[in-house]
């Protein structure tokens, strides 16, 4: 009998034993996103506003249709706690969208000086019954983070350096 090498046998243990989705569950369907990546954190003032940008990159196929993206925008603070979330829908190739932070007046303390902040971009393609994928799907976008002043709008923070978000996998330990 030959010997299977341990990751394809940990790798199948992981999917049978820990928890590949089975087809017959009656919870709702988590969203999956086919990318998703954050900036580093940033301090936000009680004077500023924290603003992800993104746009779609995309060029799409010679008659092919258009594909949108469902982009959800999200910004997380300095314990990992997500502060805001906003979903955009249908981020057609060539289009942007924003969403914007501004920190809470009833904070107190060191928070009313300062709040930490990172922002997150996930995004998938739109399920489309006669869909013809992006040759990029829509790994294609770029974003930005900019910290600004609320009453001059002057920019004082400008970051477009992203880092990729990965999924954690948990393998069963070395026998």
């Amino acid at each position: 009998m030959r010997k299977r090498p341990f990751f394809v046998v940990s790798a199948f243990a992981a999917l049978t034993v820990g928890g590949a989705p089975v087809a017959a569950q009656t919870t709702s369907p988590i969203t999956q996103y086919g990318t998703a990546a954050t900036t580093g954190m940033v301090g936000v003032a009680a004077s500023q506003i924290a603003q992800i940008n993104v746009v779609n990159l995309a060029a799409p196929l010679a008659d092919a249709p258009i594909i949108p993206c469902a982009v959800q925008l999200e910004f997380w603070d300095a314990a990992g706690k997500m502060v805001k979330s906003e979903m955009i829908g249908n981020l057609a190739p060539g289009v942007a969208a924003m969403s914007q932070f501004k920190p809470s007046p009833t904070a107190t303390g060191a928070a009313l000086l300062r709040t930490e902040i990172r922002g997150v971009v996930r995004s998938n393609p739109i399920a489309a019954a006669s869909a013809v994928a992006y040759p990029a799907g829509c790994n294609t976008m770029m974003t930005s983070l900019e910290v600004f002043d609320a009453a001059t709008g002057a920019t004082h923070i400008l970051t477009t350096d992203m880092r990729p978000l990965r999924a954690v996998e948990i393998l069963p330990p070395r026998m």
